[in-house]
């Protein structure tokens, strides 16, 4: 990682911070397919002693794609990058980057953040097995109904003859 202009910052004390306002997105997974490369861009940088300049679009649009693939099968739109700026949001934008909001960052540890990926990481692949047993579910019910309706026709067929 280049040099930024973010630093790591020490530990959680409570009130506003990035791992209480990523946890509220928690089941918005497109919000969590952004915000999960620009938070493993920062824990890596960090990790490195190293402060990262940021994501540009095109990054975060690769990091989406990447887990799109794993969990939700869906395509990058371009308007999802503009989710979590603003005051309330978790990321700033400037120079073309996107980077974690330093303020949401004051007393949280390197340690933290890795383990909130992680969870995030856990909820997008646990969301993505609930909707699959779903999908599945389905299909066998379906299955199962077309089984029924044959048996059933070919009952009416052999009573008519």
């Amino acid at each position: 990682m280049a040099k930024g202009t973010q630093k790591p910052g020490p530990s959680i004390q409570g009130g506003r911070n990035l791992c209480g306002v990523l946890r509220r997105h928690l089941g918005q997974r497109t919000v969590l397919e952004v915000a999960i490369p620009v938070l493993g861009d920062y824990v890596l940088a960090a990790k490195a002693g190293q402060i990262t300049e940021g994501l540009t679009g095109k990054q975060i649009a690769d990091g989406f794609n990447q887990l799109a693939s794993q969990f939700i099968h869906s395509d990058y739109h371009p308007k999802y990058t503009a989710r979590g700026l603003g005051e309330r949001g978790f990321r700033d934008h400037s120079n073309g980057r996107y980077r974690l909001r330093p303020s949401l960052l004051v007393d949280t540890t390197i340690e933290e953040l890795d383990q909130l990926k992680d969870d995030l990481l856990g909820s997008l692949r646990s969301a993505y097995e609930q909707r699959q047993g779903a999908i599945n579910r389905r299909e066998e019910i379906c299955s199962a109904g077309r089984a029924d309706a044959s048996k059933l026709l070919y009952a009416r067929g052999r009573a008519g003859t």
